[in-house]
């Protein structure tokens, strides 16, 4: 499963390529699309910045966004996921999933040349 925009010319619809290629079944968690499930603070732009260091408040914002992430991947019954922006991922989702998923979380960070 891949977590991201899915918008053509986007990095996700690379990857995604890049899977399928490699023999790979693809499941698209389309980020973007998601989000609507975020609370309206979330949804603000002004809000999410003035709150961006408050982790009790991204939490309590983004309950069912990250709710609804783990149910994808147990529904589709991934055996990796692979991340390339995890704004609204709370600590507690990423453990959830690391339970979830048998073989690999992967979370590819900007400006590193590593994958984590």
């Amino acid at each position: 499963m891949i977590f991201r925009d899915f918008k053509p010319g986007r990095l996700a619809a690379s990857y995604e390529c890049a899977f399928r290629e490699l023999g790979h079944e693809v499941f698209q968690f389309d980020a973007p699309r998601a989000a609507v499930q975020l609370a309206w603070p979330a949804r603000s732009r002004i809000l999410h910045r003035a709150s961006i260091h408050s982790l009790s408040l991204r939490r309590r914002w983004s309950q069912q966004f990250n709710r609804t992430l783990v149910n994808c991947c147990q529904s589709a019954g991934a055996d990796g996921l692979f991340i390339s922006n995890g704004k609204w991922l709370m600590p507690e989702t990423v453990c959830a999933l690391k339970a979830v998923i048998a073989s690999g979380l992967f979370h590819a960070r900007r400006n590193a040349s590593e994958i984590t």
